[in-house]
This record gives C-alpha cells, sequence and structure tokens, in this order.
C-alpha cells in the first residue's frame, strides 16, 4: 500500500511539474486543425492542388484576423479570407499580436 501511495505522490507531482513547464504560446499544429475545420470543404472547384499562404493573429476574444492570403489561385486565396476572417476559435491567446503564419493545400 506504501508504494501504491509513493507511486500516486510521484506521479501527481510529476504531472504538475509538467503542467507548469507548458509554454503560454499556443501551438500553431492547433490554430491550423481548427482552421481546417472552419474551412470544411470549398464550395468551388480547385482543378489542380493548390497551396495557399495564410498570415494570420489571433485576438484576445478568440477571434480570426486574416493579415493576408496569397496563391496562384486568387479567387482561392479571397475565398480563404472571406471564410475566416473574424471567425471565432475555441482557444485563448496571450500575446494576440503575434502573426502566425500556416500553409494550406487544397488536393483536387
Amino acid at each position: 500500500m506504501k508504494r501504491v501511495a509513493l507511486l500516486l505522490s510521484v506521479l501527481a507531482f510529476s504531472v504538475n511539474a509538467f503542467g507548469a513547464s507548458i509554454p503560454a504560446e499556443v501551438p500553431v499544429k492547433v490554430l491550423q486543425n481548427q482552421i481546417v475545420r472552419l474551412l470544411d470543404e470549398p464550395s468551388m472547384t480547385i482543378y489542380k492542388e493548390t497551396k495557399v499562404q495564410l498570415k494570420f493573429m489571433v485576438t484576445k476574444n478568440g477571434k480570426l484576423d486574416v493579415v493576408s492570403s496569397k496563391s496562384e489561385n486568387e479567387k482561392l486565396a479571397e475565398y480563404v479570407k472571406k471564410r475566416l476572417d473574424d471567425k471565432n476559435l475555441a482557444i485563448y491567446v496571450e500575446n494576440s499580436k503575434e502573426v502566425y503564419s500556416v500553409v494550406l493545400r487544397f488536393i483536387v
């Protein structure tokens, strides 16, 4: 029984120590996954694989603020910008001035 109690206390301490070391920054992968969910499936036809370079900020309220959206396909870049700008994300960001950059691939 002592071993179980000791193991649980060590485990609880290690979880607390690990939790304290998590950075306040939101991982870009988490943001990218939420963006992909917001885009779902484009309502336009794509004839070849296309990439969109997206730069954005997240406000303190969790809203997406698109800074730029660039692609060879200008209509797709504009679609992404209109679809994502001012959408709510399910995250909290401490530094709302940070600009994030992700590449979105649209596959035929």
